[in-house]
């Protein structure tokens, strides 16, 4: 029987948390994280399929986004997954489409649907595993692959460039403004920049009027997206540049800047997050954790 939750219920949350855990041990987040990404107190709805007080799975749904859908392995095949798909899609109705992932939230622990086979993590996404051919069968587009990548801080080769007029350090409270500009110059990231508690900046220094200018920056967090999974790690968040000044290595800078950092805190590893550019990462020597599938359906 499917079931609508739409208050915040603790036990019904352990629970949903217990079968997450044991089904994707290698993404399980803290039982507080996990709850913060759920998004109940600020109006996500929980679907749950239920027989005889058994939860065969559960579905997350925040506006146009389908945080996560999840059936319990020996109940897969039996039709729960569609029918907390039918519902969440029904939730959504009235945004007009329904995405695989955050939507247009901007929160989540999974960025899309993730995409599982039985040789992952090694070598491309397997498009026929079983998320994917579900999701597509049900009229999902397959828009774009994206990934969490993990560097192990031991394997990584930081890149030499030369960036003689570039200073790297950390933004200061007064630069908060112009991190909001790059942030949201070089993606959707100004609240992201503007309000990190660390973000590593680049500076330019080259005497003309640009003197000073933030020109890129990267975030570093303590902690992971899947902490209870991936241990001694912290976060490489955000990593952007201005366009006007790529090209020049800054970028491969600010990785090191942050990898030098980790290193001296005692983290043994990187953990990337949402990412399109993983071959880019992978010449730093980070591999890919996660493959997701981003799509959506036009409701």
């Amino acid at each position: 029987m499917v079931k609508i939750i739409t208050a915040p219920d603790t036990e019904l949350i352990k629970r949903i948390y217990a079968l997450y855990s044991a089904e994707l041990a290698r993404y399980t987040a803290t039982p507080e994280h996990f709850r913060e990404r759920l998004m109940l107190d600020c109006g996500a709805v929980i679907v749950i399929d239920e027989v005889d007080s058994q939860l065969r799975g559960f579905a997350v749904v925040y506006r146009d986004g389908l945080l996560m859908l999840l059936v319990e392995r020996s109940c897969r095949r039996q039709g729960v997954g569609a029918r907390l798909l039918a519902e969440c899609e029904r939730l959504a109705v009235p945004c007009g489409k329904l995405m695989l992932g955050h939507g247009s939230s901007g929160r989540y622990l999974y960025c899309g649907a993730l995409i599982q086979s039985e040789s992952f993590p090694a070598g491309e996404p397997d498009m026929t595993d079983d998320t994917s051919r579900f999701l597509t069968s049900h009229g999902y587009s397959n828009s774009w692959i994206a990934a969490d990548c993990l560097l192990e801080l031991s394997e990584f080769h930081p890149r030499d460039f030369e960036c003689g007029d570039i200073e790297i350090r950390t933004r200061r409270d007064d630069e908060r403004d112009s991190a909001y500009r790059l942030g949201n110059l070089v993606s959707h990231w100004g609240e992201n920049y503007r309000d990190a508690g660390e973000l590593i900046g680049a500076y330019l220094h080259d005497g003309s009027q640009a003197d000073g200018k933030l020109v890129g920056g990267v975030i570093f967090e303590d902690g992971c997206m899947f902490g209870e999974s991936i241990s001694d790690c912290c976060t490489l968040g955000c990593l952007g540049v201005d366009p006007e000044y790529r090209r020049r290595g800054i970028a491969a800078s600010l990785c090191r800047t942050l990898c030098e950092r980790a290193t001296t805190r005692g983290y043994k590893r990187v953990f990337i997050g949402y990412t399109g550019i993983y071959d880019w990462y992978a010449g730093l020597g980070a591999k890919v954790y996660a493959y997701y599938l981003m799509g959506e359906k036009k409701l």
